[in-house]
């Protein structure tokens, strides 16, 4: 082989060496029959969350130190008449916390305003309670006073708390005389839920309670996941004379959204609650 010869094979496997490198490092071609790819691989790479019952147990069981939170704080400040003197408080919390409005020194006054105290009748669900403060028209301050409230929440030993502060300025009321301020105040007799939960979750086997609480003493009705008034038809449910809704022996099939009406034959408000069945399991006790 002379010389010529012989460069010329050495490029041609270089050549060929090249190539081949160049071929291997590629990604293989997809094919839509492999286990990998299928007719509509460009949404199936998209990575989905499974909300299946198995996994959202792992995931709250995960959860279940104790813990409590203010989820949606409170206006800071609310000022008089520009709006309707109400504060809503949503706290979040295992087990289900008690939440309540306070003021002053931090005693409960139920003279001047609904006071939201939420019974811990769940020691294993997590809930987010929501809790309205709404002044009572017959307790209006002096024109320039304030007052701060502040909505505590307590689950087990740990407490979380934010305040809100209401400005009864004398410029704002001035031009009102009292039925105003009392329309102002209260929307005078409108009817408004003050205490709910907006969500829970809870073993299945479990008794649960959903608190539904109204101004005006308003007539509480609560309709089901399939949109009927609960009037007795399952024995698992039972309205109680304090409003709130009774579930016995908690079933899978029970989750959904529940809907508090309250109504007192003028005006009515609706509140609603999902409910969130959550499987049990010795081996994940």
């Amino acid at each position: 082989m002379n010389m010529k010869t012989s460069s010329a094979v050495a490029l041609l496997l270089v050549f060929i060496f090249t190539l081949a490198t160049s071929v291997l490092a590629r990604p293989p071609i997809p094919s839509y029959d492999s286990e990998e790819y299928t007719d509509n691989n460009v949404v199936d790479s998209i990575p989905i969350e499974e909300h299946d019952d198995d996994d959202m147990y792992k995931y709250v069981k995960a959860e279940r130190n104790e813990y409590v939170e203010i989820s949606e704080m409170p206006k800071k400040d609310i000022y008089y008449p520009d709006e309707p003197i109400e504060a809503e408080c949503r706290v979040s919390g295992y087990p289900v916390p008690t939440v309540e409005w306070v003021h002053g020194t931090g005693s409960r006054n139920n003279d001047d305003f609904e006071t939201n105290t939420i019974m811990e009748r769940s020691p294993s669900g997590i809930a987010t309670v929501v809790a309205k403060l709404i002044v009572r028209p017959q307790h209006i301050p002096q024109n320039g006073a304030k007052r701060t409230f502040t909505c505590v929440g307590k689950s087990g030993g740990k407490i979380a708390k934010a305040s809100t502060t209401v400005h009864f300025n004398h410029h704002s009321g001035s031009h009102l005389d009292s039925n105003d301020m009392i329309k102002v105040l209260t929307g005078s007799d409108k009817v408004q839920i003050f205490e709910y939960y907006d969500s829970l979750f809870d073993n299945i086997g479990s008794t649960v309670f959903l608190p539904c609480k109204a101004t005006n003493n308003a007539e509480i009705y609560w309709i089901n996941t399939k949109e009927q008034v609960i009037k007795g038809q399952d024995s698992r449910f039972k309205v109680l004379s304090n409003g709130e809704l009774m579930i016995t022996n908690l079933q899978f099939q029970d989750m959904g959204t529940y809907i508090c009406l309250a109504k007192d034959g003028k005006t009515k408000d609706v509140a609603s609650t999902f409910v969130y069945a959550l499987k049990r399991s010795h081996s994940k006790e």
